[in-house]
């Protein structure tokens, strides 16, 4: 994140997405009912920890399905990828990024 925009509200934080063209990556339900251009990846709320959360976002950042999520909105949980507007594009992980997964 920016500095100058930790604090701010999610419209502020979209509309410089928007200006910069940046993808937003969002926890849960933030950024749920606001444009952002360029796409927002959320991780949602059902992940077990923090560190599982950053090696689920690393099997999406790894996956070569980050170019769908352009332009839309990625949902990344335990279960896997799921990403929408447009034709919806799911993936489950195989194997679990987190070991202790099944």
């Amino acid at each position: 994140m920016l500095p100058a925009l930790k604090g701010k509200e999610d419209r502020d934080i979209a509309n410089e997405a928007n200006r910069d063209r940046r993808i937003i990556v969002a926890l849960d339900n933030d950024f749920k009912d606001i444009q952002v251009k360029a796409g927002v990846i959320k991780l949602t709320a059902d992940r077990t920890d923090e560190g599982c959360l950053i090696k689920i976002f690393q099997a999406f950042w790894k996956s070569g399905y980050r170019g769908k999520a352009k332009n839309r909105r990625t949902y990344l949980t335990n279960d896997g990828v799921r990403i929408t507007n447009g034709e919806e594009f799911v993936h489950k992980w195989q194997p679990h990024p987190c070991g202790h997964h099944n």
